[in-house]
């Protein structure tokens, strides 16, 4: 996966809609800092081009942004030079020196199978500072989708899809108490033509 996303980081940094133009998310990340107050650290966690990160990083808060591409992260330092980016996956969160009192995935988790999905938010569960918080954002549907172009580029991505009830779910089952839910359409010819859905979950003690 790592690769199919080093081979389109430069277009899609060029390309892709950043969060400065999407009100609704900017409402739900408003939301997020509100209520993490002055803890931190917060992981961007498959930050892309990092238009999240610096977000939060103007917010105020101790953010860093974490991807397994490598190429991201280099568009990402190029274009927000003031704020920390890593190489790196959810899988290395265990091994940094400070647990996390909050963290963010913005469409970062949906190329994980309902399993591996359900193990990664048990991961971030486990990671996270008791009263902890959870952002993450999904496309609402069922099934997967298959992409093996994408700019041009030959790519092999999977792009899974949750319902608002079965994300619920997983996230109670991981030990997560859900204190926001947001589902929206697509904002015409900026996004994919699927709706989303933002789950603001915390920690529970």
């Amino acid at each position: 996966m790592a690769d199919s996303y080093d081979a389109v980081a430069q277009a899609y940094a060029a390309s892709v809609a950043g969060v400065d133009r999407k009100p609704l998310d900017l409402a739900f990340l408003h939301q997020f800092v509100q209520r993490l107050g002055r803890r931190g650290p917060v992981f961007d966690i498959g930050c892309g081009p990092g238009d999240v990160t610096r977000y939060l990083h103007d917010a105020g808060v101790e953010v860093e942004g974490i991807d397994i591409s490598a190429a991201m992260i280099a568009e990402a330092r190029r274009a927000h030079p003031q704020v920390a980016f890593s190489v790196g996956g959810f899988a290395d969160l265990g091994e940094r020196p400070k647990a996390p009192a909050g963290i963010v995935a913005f469409y970062s988790l949906i190329h994980l199978p309902p399993s591996d999905l359900q193990e990664a938010f048990h991961r971030f569960r486990r990671n996270l500072q008791p009263d902890g918080l959870l952002l993450v954002a999904f496309h609402v549907g069922d099934g997967a989708t298959q992409v093996d172009e994408w700019f041009g580029k030959p790519v092999s991505l999977t792009g899974y899809f949750f319902s608002p009830a079965q994300l619920s779910e997983m996230l109670k089952e991981a030990g997560f108490t859900i204190d926001s839910t947001l589902i929206r359409p697509p904002y015409p010819e900026m996004e994919f033509p699927s709706e989303r859905i933002y789950l603001l979950a915390r920690s529970e003690a």
